[in-house]
């Protein structure tokens, strides 16, 4: 080893002591149960595992959670980060009719959704705090549209959107508003 190498390992020692004087034993106690939940979730018997497409990333996992709507089970896949919030459905061939695609915004806006590079219809459903605010129903994809992709702006706020295949707004019974917790 090097004499840098050797400062740098004494330098990570010495704020790690440090850090744990500061803070004692329990941030490592909470960050272990921290973990613990996360690879229970991620391993429950309410979570499975689906690709998710994105040009960028390729073909990668995805976590889908189960949820109840009005009683019946629903496998949801959540975006939250730009890439994923872009990419949405566009691309992937086909959902199942029990899975959905939940949208979390980094803010309150009003959200424009379109059909670009979409392969099946879907039903959209805007949510701010946990309540449906808004509703499109079968969005087609474009070959059915003239190869035009339908677009749809709400005409409320919301900091949510969920996808789900054609039909799944009246198959799931959802309503403006309900309160939906995911």
């Amino acid at each position: 080893m090097s004499f840098n190498l050797w400062k740098a390992a004494i330098i990570l020692f010495c704020i790690g002591a440090f850090v744990l004087s500061l803070f004692g034993g329990n941030w490592l106690s909470a960050a272990k149960s921290e973990v613990e939940a996360w690879v229970s979730d991620l391993t429950s018997d309410d979570t499975t595992w689906s690709f998710r497409y994105n040009e960028k990333e390729g073909t990668r996992f995805s976590v889908l959670k189960k949820v109840e709507i009005h009683g019946k089970e629903l496998a949801l896949e959540t975006v939250d980060d730009a890439e994923g919030i872009q990419q949405g459905l566009s691309d992937r061939p086909s959902m199942s009719d029990d899975e959905g695609l939940l949208f979390v915004m980094p803010n309150v806006d009003i959200h424009t959704f379109w059909m670009y590079h979409m392969n099946f219809a879907i039903d959209m459903v805007w949510l701010r705090n946990g309540e449906v605010v808004e509703i499109a129903e079968n969005m087609l994809e474009p070959s059915q549209t003239g190869g035009i992709p339908m677009t749809h702006t709400p005409q409320v706020l919301s900091d949510m959107v969920l996808e789900l295949t054609a039909g799944g707004v009246e198959r799931y019974g959802i309503e403006v508003g309900d309160k939906l917790d995911f």
